[in-house]
């Protein structure tokens, strides 16, 4: 309609703006997709929702789709060859109805079979019953291709079920340019994208550009530095699936590919020792932007432990790649005598829950404890609650790996012995000592970086030690 107030033909420019952008996207070998709102914000036939102040007579919806919304749709899939993706969006209008969003993916269908949709459609299907926590309900309707989760990250991944987060780079909310709001720093964006992957999703980063369709330089310089660091890692996320373990001992995630595991590192260790929970055989490690560079690797009772360089390769997130043998296997740690024990610290640092002495009994490791500002040295004693044959302990500070010199020590008839001691504790450290038995043992923090911190302490006898196995 030549007389509408919002087509192209009446502005300045005047002249399709999709047809060089399809071209050059067959070009560059990209697939072409499209966004598409269904809600016309200032249509005067769309019946609920509008921002149209001059609209005049009764809006008719049946009219909207069949005089505007879908003529366009066809024209979309007509003039512009393979559409790739249709995201849709704007149907969260109650004048807009579940069989509405049916009729519209049948009709897109038609257009082209093979064309890929988003769950954004409106159309609310039977939903089934997922065995995991739903913050963004909207994003989680079972139509469409795939799932679409807006600027969250399911804290499991979603299993059997395509996902993808779109998040913009301007966040939380603002799709469009805003130069009031700073763009999202690169290492953040860096973490999503590694997260998302490891979970098994896609990740949909958007960019808004200015009126003039060009990007800020701050726009421009992150995606150069994504750019950057795919040129040695992209290995690690393009074709890789989740990661097969629930957790990890240290601050990261883990892509896989068959027979390659991708540990995508956060804080790299100081004490270059990465432990990485794989019960599989290792048949070599090294550093995806060092391949030629073979890492040491040793067993061990939590699995292996990847001898890395002082320096990380990379600022924000390094990657080591190990290849196994077999299908991944999960190393089977000790089970810990300390799980849910009593805890008691030299201090705590009040007001912050997140930093509860709790956390370090856990069995989590990523949560921790936290003593006061401005200590610089501190303890951690746990009781078991009755005596127990005790022949090693594991510890974790990360992601801060604050420690510098510790002891460990267990109360033997009043008195403390001291059973290890050591320097750097990093992400995990196993330590083993003849066997003791007690029931209160002491973890001696005496010189730190800064506030000192525990992640993990855990406590195990002979018979677990004896039956631990890695590789």
């Amino acid at each position: 309609d030549e007389n509408w107030t919002w087509n192209i033909s009446i502005t300045p420019h005047g002249k399709d703006l999709l047809k060089p952008l399809a071209d050059a996207c067959r070009e560059e070998g990209v697939k072409f997709c499209l966004y598409h709102s269904v809600m016309d914000w200032n249509h005067p036939d769309w019946t609920g929702q509008s921002f149209n102040d001059l609209r005049e007579g009764a809006p008719d919806k049946e009219r909207f789709k069949k005089e505007y919304l879908y003529p366009q749709l066809e024209e979309l899939f007509t003039n512009y060859g393979e559409i790739g993706m249709l995201w849709l969006d704007g149907t969260w209008d109650k004048a807009w109805t579940s069989e509405d969003g049916k009729e519209l993916e049948e009709y897109v269908r038609k257009l082209q079979p093979s064309v890929v949709l988003n769950n954004r459609s409106g159309y609310k299907p039977p939903q089934p019953k997922y065995d995991f926590h739903i913050d963004n309900a909207y994003s989680f309707i079972s139509a469409g291709d795939y799932i679409s989760p807006e600027n969250e990250v399911p804290p499991t991944g979603l299993p059997g079920i395509d996902w993808e987060t779109c998040q913009t780079m301007q966040p939380p909310k603002n799709w469009g340019y805003n130069k009031n709001v700073r763009v999202q720093p690169f290492p953040d964006a860096l973490r999503v994208l590694v997260d998302v992957v490891s979970k098994g999703g896609n990740l949909l980063l958007n960019v808004g550009p200015r009126a003039d369709g060009s990007l800020t330089p701050d726009h421009i310089d992150r995606l150069e530095k994504f750019a950057v660091w795919m040129e040695d890692n992209s290995e690690a996320i393009h074709g890789t699936t989740a990661s097969p373990f629930a957790t990890l001992p240290f601050d990261g995630r883990c892509t896989q590919k068959p027979g390659v595991l991708y540990f995508h590192v956060f804080n790299w260790p100081k004490n270059e020792q990465l432990s990485v929970p794989v019960g599989n055989k290792i048949t070599r490690a090294y550093l995806l932007a060092k391949p030629e560079r073979d890492l040491h690797v040793e067993p061990s009772k939590l699995g292996a432990v990847v001898t890395v360089p002082k320096q990380a390769p990379d600022p924000v997130v390094s990657v080591v790649a190990v290849e196994i043998e077999g299908a991944p296997q999960v190393a089977s740690g000790p089970e810990t005598l300390a799980a849910g024990k009593p805890v008691m610290t030299s201090s705590v640092w009040e007001g912050r829950p997140a930093l509860a002495k709790e956390h370090i009994t856990d069995s989590d490791p990523v949560s921790m404890w936290a003593a006061e500002e401005p200590a610089r040295s501190g303890w951690v004693e746990i009781d078991l609650q009755k005596t127990h044959t005790v022949s090693g302990a594991i510890l974790s500070d990360a992601p801060y790996n604050r420690t510098r010199e510790f002891d460990l020590e267990a109360n033997i008839g009043g008195s403390w012995k001291k059973l290890a001691s050591g320097t750097t504790i990093g992400s995990q450290l196993l330590l083993e000592f003849p066997e003791v038995t007690a029931r209160q043992f002491r973890l001696n923090i005496h010189k730190t970086d800064g506030t000192p911190t525990l992640a993990d302490f855990q406590l195990f006898g002979p018979k677990e030690n004896e039956g631990i196995s890695s590789q």
